[in-house]
């Protein structure tokens, strides 16, 4: 993937991390690293909630919020509730699209989480809905 940029870009990148970790003072190489693996894993969420926010759908996300507002989870015929819903509004695009498929994209992003036989929203599912007010990320208007 990075052999795909101009190297001239990667270069000037890297300078400008070199100097923005002097101006922050951190010279020490163990420092250095922990600030760096820090910055990477923040940087390694950010893209991931970019990914999953250009590829949600609408009733993903509105899934999403209500089991934000579930501390002990629902059962699987509660998820179905926004499935077909969004199926109801939205035929076409559910046409080929299986409440499993459907589901199972929530889980790949690991947004969602099983307790027992209740389905809750996961860590990262409420950092990823933080995220989205915080960014000022519009709502998907389809699906």
């Amino acid at each position: 993937f990075l052999r795909t940029y101009d190297n001239s870009l990667i270069l000037e990148v890297e300078e400008s991390i070199q100097n923005d970790l002097k101006q922050r003072g951190i010279i020490n190489p163990s420092d250095r690293e922990e600030a760096l693996i820090r910055s990477l894993a923040s940087l390694t969420i950010i893209s991931d909630f970019e990914r999953a926010h250009n590829a949600i759908w609408a009733s993903q996300l509105a899934l999403l919020r209500f089991l934000n507002t579930k501390d002990k989870g629902v059962d699987n015929a509660e998820l179905v509730v926004y499935y077909n819903l969004g199926k109801q509004k939205f035929p076409m695009q559910y046409e080929d699209y299986p409440f499993e498929r459907w589901f199972g994209f929530l889980q790949s992003y690991n947004l969602v989480t099983k307790q027992d036989s209740r389905f809750c929203i996961s860590n990262k599912g409420r950092e990823f809905l933080k995220y989205l007010v915080s960014t000022g990320r519009p709502d998907t208007p389809y699906g």
